[in-house]
């Protein structure tokens, strides 16, 4: 069974879980009075073949107003939300009460209907009218409304990957940086400006040199050790494997994170989650915004509670990530309210520049890294070469320190050489290769070697001396029948050995005691973002605003309705509940009129009707499945209204008190009802009593 028709036997339940009288309410407003014998299966199928019509759904959509076309976008939009949600993203600037009025509404015209799954409560479409709803109506404008924003001069981030590897090259060469209480020494910092121009810079009130160093501990990439920070090389290389757009975006994340890190609750999330929350928001933003559309604070706040929507454990400062996102140059502000985003960051269409020049390396040992070069490839720069100078582009000098820092990290001359000429995309000028190898000639002369010692019989030695297949994991041939293999290349090595016929293999023997064979795994998270909204401006924006405001304007049903009531020979009471029927948008076709003459149950009372509002509520208790719209005069200028669930009706003396709990935050309420100026019950399944 598809979706479609699971969710159209979770509305046929709603309906079959009615209380008879609401029930009976529902159909005889569409079918007029139910006889006997009835059956109510029956009935439903009656009442979904009378939506299905064409002409049904016609005229539905044309009684929808814009209040109404906000509330079912982000129902729509926001994937079955609570009313909570509702509430805060489609309540525009009305009360709760005025909100929820109109939430009961729609689902007294059968729009909209309440689902529970998991002990939770979610607002849904009604699913019959689901896609005509969806294609006449929904509209990301309704709830995330934007501007025409003109196209300006725009500047690229000044946190790329590139300023990230120099800025990692500079403490992999001298990790001895820090002051005692871990903040940088005067003239380290110094140094830094010195080689990186565009550091000196404020981030959120903090220098952006601290801001870069607590992002990468934060990213787990770097350690603090005493005085020292210290490079986590291996977890700079699992990192690295990751997709140049989520590096960009954890690194962004990273940054903000101390920044909203006193809106977190810290009982409840880690690092990894809030690094994940802030890496879902910035992605969202990025891949969302459409380059040509400015958005209003607020609705830039909206929408990162939107897009943190499975995130509810965690508060957000979404001050502060603006304003981050606004000095990392991804978001810029256009007028004194509207911000758009950066046309110049395009996370959904990224060149390849896989086949292009990532490093220059010249004849006198330095390398130039090109702005295109991705991280994941450009890793092991900092490690080979320091940095020179960063101006346009970053400059990069291979020194022998720098040479045998690389060969400490495993890397074989022929690995190094190989590296720089995929990344010349041509072979390196011949006095480095030379030079490389008279280095590593003296490098070699000590060695402490890491790795796994593959012992071979004699008569089996010729397997792995007569083939090349083995070649490039063979650190090292030690001796007759004695090789090194790498570690971290044991999987791919290991089948190979066994293609030719070496096994099965044992396992390895140690000879030390503790052995930790496994890297601590980066606390970063790697979340999929599901983006299923689309912002983008078009013409069917634009002519579903101008359908809604034509609804507005094209009062003609109304009107029609009214004057064919005004026609019968029917009680004031009779005409009167017509009347509030046509008013609620709950009669489509005339035949609702004419045969549907019986009016219904009065559910209110208002003014100097003591008596009258005192049954009312009387009535709400005993039925135990209604709630109460009450209102107040406050003075001379205005009044009050409540959504109230009824719980006691209290004597006190001559008074009588109506004691109960006020919507949205339960909370209490205590009011004579002398002091009630209108209250009306309401059927609703939305704010049922749990």
């Amino acid at each position: 069974m598809d979706n479609m028709n699971l969710e159209i036997e979770e509305w046929k339940q709603m309906l079959l879980k009615m209380s008879n009288p609401d029930f009976f309410e529902v159909m005889k407003n569409y079918f007029g009075e139910v006889k006997t014998p009835f059956n109510k299966h029956n009935l439903i199928s009656d009442l979904i073949n009378f939506l299905s019509k064409e002409e049904t759904k016609e005229k539905i959509i044309k009684l929808i107003d814009t209040y109404d076309a906000k509330i079912l976008s982000a129902i729509a939009i926001l994937d079955d939300p609570d009313i909570e949600t509702l509430h805060y993203f489609a309540a525009n600037s009305s009360t709760y009460s005025a909100f929820s009025l109109r939430l009961i509404n729609l689902e007294e015209r059968l729009l909209i209907y309440k689902a529970n799954s998991n002990n939770k409560s979610y607002i849904r479409l009604n699913p019959v009218l689901k896609q005509a709803i969806t294609d006449e109506i929904v509209s990301s404008e309704f709830i995330f409304p934007s501007i025409q924003a003109i196209e300006s001069d725009s500047t690229f981030p000044w946190l790329t990957d590139s300023l990230v590897l120099a800025f990692l090259s500079i403490i992999i060469k001298k990790p001895n940086l820090l002051k005692s209480d871990g903040s940088f020494r005067k003239k380290v910092e110094q140094d830094f400006l010195s080689l990186i121009p565009d550091l000196e810079r404020d981030f959120c009130d903090s220098s952006a040199i601290d801001i870069i160093k607590q992002a990468l501990i934060n990213l787990n990439l770097v350690k603090i050790d005493g005085c020292e920070l210290i490079v986590k090389i291996d977890e700079l290389k699992k990192f690295s494997k990751i997709s140049t757009e989520d590096l960009f975006l954890n690194v962004i994340a990273a940054t903000l994170l101390p920044y909203c890190e006193s809106k977190f609750r810290e009982d409840t999330a880690n690092i990894t989650r809030k690094l994940t929350a802030l890496f879902v928001i910035i992605s969202s933003i990025l891949k969302t915004f459409p380059n040509d559309r400015a958005y209003s604070r607020t609705i830039c706040s909206k929408f990162i509670n939107y897009s943190a929507r499975e995130f509810t454990d965690l508060k957000f400062d979404t001050e502060m990530i603006l304003e981050g996102l606004m000095q990392h140059s991804l978001l810029k502000k256009i007028d004194d309210r509207h911000y758009k985003k950066n046309s110049l960051i395009d996370l959904n269409q990224r060149p390849d520049y896989s086949q292009y020049k990532q490093i220059v390396a010249e004849a006198n040992f330095e390398i130039t890294l090109k702005p295109w070069a991705e991280f994941s490839r450009a890793i092991i720069i900092p490690l080979i070469a320091d940095l020179k100078k960063f101006d346009t582009y970053p400059h990069y000098i291979i020194t022998k320190e720098s040479f045998f820092r690389t060969l400490n990290h495993g890397y074989s001359v022929r690995k190094i050489i190989k590296y720089l000429e995929d990344m010349n995309k041509t072979p390196i000028p011949q006095n480095i290769s030379v030079t490389f190898e008279n280095w590593e000639s003296e490098f070699r002369q000590i060695r402490l070697m890491h790795g796994v010692v593959l012992k071979i019989s004699p008569e089996k030695q010729y397997l792995v001396e007569n083939t090349k297949k083995l070649d490039k994991w063979i650190l090292e041939k030690l001796a007759d029948g004695l090789y090194l293999f790498s570690l971290e290349d044991r999987e791919e090595w290991s089948t190979a050995l066994c293609e030719l016929g070496i096994s099965p293999l044992p396992k390895i023997e140690y000879f030390y005691n503790n052995i930790n064979t496994k890297f601590n795994m980066s606390l970063i998270s790697i979340y999929e973002t599901k983006i299923p909204i689309n912002l983008s401006h078009t013409e069917n924006e634009d002519l579903i605003l101008n359908k809604i405001n034509k609804n507005i304007e094209n009062d003609e049903a109304n009107t029609k309705f009214k004057d064919i009531i005004d026609n019968l020979r029917v009680t004031k009471a009779q005409k009167d509940d017509m009347l509030a029927r046509v008013e609620k948008k709950l009669v489509l076709f005339p035949e609702q009129i004419t045969k549907n003459r019986t009016p219904g149950t009065v559910r209110e009372a208002t003014g100097l009707d003591y008596r009258g509002k005192l049954q009312q509520v009387k009535e709400a208790l005993k039925n135990g499945n209604e709630i109460l719209e009450i209102t107040s005069i406050i003075s001379t200028e205005g009044s009050i209204s409540y959504l109230v669930h009824p719980i006691e009706l209290r004597k006190d003396k001559t008074n009588y008190i109506l004691e109960g709990f006020a919507y949205p935050f339960r909370d209490a309420f205590s009011m004579e009802v002398g002091k009630i100026s209108k209250v009306r019950r309401l059927r609703t399944s939305l704010f049922a009593p749990k």
